[in-house]
């Protein structure tokens, strides 16, 4: 195998994302994000069994299938949970402490991120690939279990009527009025 195609191979599989993205902005709007993050984590517990199941003997015999399973893991990662972590700390925080816990989920998140790196590895030596990816499609479920369970249905979001990208009908913008009026409840105290 060569730079060039190891590289091309990667092009291909990474660009999976782009699509993914899209489709997960999309749904958004049509399905809530609860639904989303469910189908999401689904999608990657699918795909996580899949290549459990399937790595040694793709491996052997048919690269090019496993490659696709890849691409197709690559897609779901980008899909779902992706655009939800963005999203539910808006819909379920407060506003006084959106900042402060939307800091903490992503602290928490980036904490998660380094202990899956770190323990990948070792527990790849000390078994096999294929029991990782199960280990990693049981994480999955448990994230389809937590989002059924605890995210609150929230009305889909609206993109059309977002009152940032347009003023309202007297040409006002009704979001800056409230930052003055906010400015000048304040001043006057």
């Amino acid at each position: 195998r060569s730079v060039r195609n190891v590289s091309q191979q990667q092009l291909i599989a990474l660009g999976t994302g782009v699509p993914a993205i899209m489709l997960a902005i999309y749904m958004l709007s049509r399905i809530g994000t609860k639904m989303l993050q469910i189908i999401g984590f689904g999608f990657i517990a699918f795909c996580f069994v899949l290549l459990a199941a399937l790595f040694y003997p793709l491996k052997e015999n048919y690269q090019e299938a496993l490659f696709s399973v890849y691409c197709f893991l690559l897609f779901s990662l980008s899909f779902g949970p992706n655009l939800t972590t963005f999203v539910l700390p808006a819909q379920t925080f407060s506003k006084k402490t959106r900042a402060t816990f939307n800091g903490l989920s992503a602290a928490m998140g980036k904490m998660g991120a380094f202990l899956g790196v770190y323990i990948f590895g070792p527990v790849a030596e000390a078994t096999s690939y294929p029991v990782v990816m199960a280990i990693c499609a049981v994480i999955s479920i448990v994230g389809v279990y937590m989002s059924f369970t605890y995210i609150d249905e929230k009305p889909s979001i609206d993109f059309e009527s977002c009152p940032l990208q347009d003023a309202s009908a007297d040409g006002s913008n009704p979001i800056v009025e409230s930052r003055y009026q906010q400015r000048d409840f304040h001043n006057k105290r």
